[in-house]
């Protein structure tokens, strides 16, 4: 009943659906997590917005709802879902709001927002030379968004695969990629020198390429493993499916979905290299697995089977709402 009425035309039911949820999201209070690496921009906004109860909630905001919102238009006008289908706008607040986590101002999930805006120029590259230039811009905001959260500056492989997938690769291209990542630490490097702050810097810098591990953490209660459990194993089915039954879409619609996938498979990777930071990263892997989800649903008839999972998932969120409030 619910993913009927979020993939058919009745704008005002669901638009009330949405702000209901949201409302209720939005009434958990928020906690700042600690910088923890090399994360310089973070650490600007969160001495600028901390002990500010007022920024806090509206920064708060903004990087939960806007990654939402640009990612939906985004899907929408390249073709990826169809117009009537608004199931992203539901699933994806669902899925992030699914862990504890998510109610943490982070460096991950700041930074998500700066890779969404660069993912969108990302896809408006093509064949053409001139186009060349907006992977440039994606290139420098997947770096500002690597300043906010450090594990980001691997991003650069994940541009490196844009560039395969987009266009044809050559050196020439991979080098103004590696050279346009780097000019805000340039920058930023020559900031720390004239600062006399160089040294300490660097080697915060370089001591996160050698922080490699996982940490896993065990759940308290049987129902968050219980949805653990639930979760992978839907989501690898529905992310298999859609890649799978993609020979139906558009070459350009294919190319998308398959960027949307490798990326998802560098957030994995990445969660070596996360650190403490690992159980915040988790929000930008269920962001993009919200994508697959939306995609799929959107595809087929009989919903029964899925009625039911998001259902379990609505409880769960609703579940951690209510132990927090």
């Amino acid at each position: 009943m619910i993913l009927k009425i979020f993939n058919g035309r009745n704008d005002a039911l669901q638009y009330l659906i949405i702000s209901l949820y949201f409302i209720l999201v939005y009434l958990v209070p928020v906690t700042i997590a600690e910088s923890i690496g090399f994360n310089p921009l973070y650490d600007i906004l969160i001495s600028l917005i901390n002990g500010n109860e007022i920024l806090i909630r509206l920064v708060f905001i903004t990087i939960t709802l806007s990654p939402i919102i640009l990612t939906y238009f985004f899907l929408e006008h390249l073709g990826v879902i169809d117009r009537n289908n608004k199931l992203f706008v539901f699933i994806a607040p669902l899925f992030i709001f699914s862990k504890q986590a998510a109610w943490v101002i982070s460096p991950p999930l700041v930074s998500l927002l700066f890779f969404i805006i660069a993912t969108s120029f990302i896809f408006r590259t093509t064949e053409d030379d001139k186009s060349i230039a907006k992977l440039f811009s994606a290139t420098l905001l997947f770096s500002l968004a690597s300043l906010f959260y450090s594990v980001g500056i691997y991003s650069v492989v994940i541009l490196i695969v844009a560039l395969g997938i987009f266009k044809q690769i050559n050196v020439r291209d991979v080098l103004a990629i590696i050279v346009s990542f780097t000019i805000p630490y340039v920058y930023l490097f020559s900031y720390f020198y004239l600062t006399d702050s160089f040294y300490e810097n660097w080697n915060i810098f370089t001591n996160q390429f050698s922080n490699i591990g996982l940490q896993l953490y065990l759940y308290k209660y049987s129902f968050e493993t219980v949805f653990e459990i639930v979760l992978i194993i839907v989501s690898v089915f529905v992310v298999a499916n859609v890649l799978l039954n993609q020979r139906n879409s558009l070459i350009q619609v294919r190319k998308y979905i398959s960027f949307i996938f490798w990326s998802l498979i560098g957030s994995f990777l990445l969660l070596f290299v996360s650190g403490n930071n690992i159980e915040y990263h988790f929000i930008i892997i269920l962001f993009l697995v919200s994508i697959f989800f939306s995609i799929y649903i959107g595809s087929i008839k009989k919903l029964w089977f899925f009625e039911a999972i998001i259902l379990f998932f609505l409880l769960h969120s609703i579940y951690l709402i209510w132990s927090f409030i």
